[in-house]
């Protein structure tokens, strides 16, 4: 039986981001594994966060083939931060973030931050020019959001990756916020 909740969930996200959410890359619609509510739950990340309305906050995912873990960037100047955000769907409802799905947007990071973006899919690319200028201004940071539709909160060993992270790049201004 299907977690109500995330049908419920499911169908909003499908009425509030209607046509807004970019699919062209997946080949096959009827096999998407659930790539669209990935997507919109990576939107939503961004319009409860910066207040983006939903069609701009669709305009910066960058899931898909080669995102290198990271499924939406988004530069909010006014805020002087770069969000960069993985989103996971559980269509049980249950569970959490695993280390494995931590380390991979860790890695992603990672690049973001050394400007690695090498063999990156061309929505990431076309973001290149945000991600230079967060990282060369001063007074700007970057603030990691992990949204997911399980119950349960993230344990301890699948924080370490990103906890790691944290204090090897933090400093007295907090450069990564989570």
């Amino acid at each position: 039986m299907e977690n109500i909740n995330i049908m419920r969930t499911s169908n909003r996200l499908k009425e509030i981001f209607q046509n807004s959410i970019d699919m062209s890359d997946c080949k096959n619609s009827g096999s998407d594994n659930n790539k669209y509510e990935t997507r919109a739950l990576a939107a939503l990340a961004l319009n409860m966060k910066c207040q983006l309305d939903y069609n701009q906050s669709a305009k910066h995912i960058t899931d898909g083939y080669h995102d290198m873990g990271i499924d939406a960037i988004y530069l909010d100047v006014p805020q002087k931060k770069l969000f960069l955000v993985q989103s996971k769907w559980k269509k049980e409802g249950t569970g959490s973030i695993t280390q494995e799905e931590m380390q991979t947007f860790v890695e992603g990071v990672k690049r973001i931050l050394n400007i690695d973006l090498n063999g990156a899919n061309q929505k990431i690319l076309n973001k290149q020019n945000d991600i230079e200028f967060a990282l060369t201004q001063m007074g700007y940071q970057i603030q990691l959001l992990y949204i997911h539709t399980g119950n349960n909160e993230t344990d301890n060993y699948a924080k370490r990756p990103i906890e790691e992270l944290i204090s090897n790049v933090n400093d007295d201004v907090n450069t990564l916020l989570l």
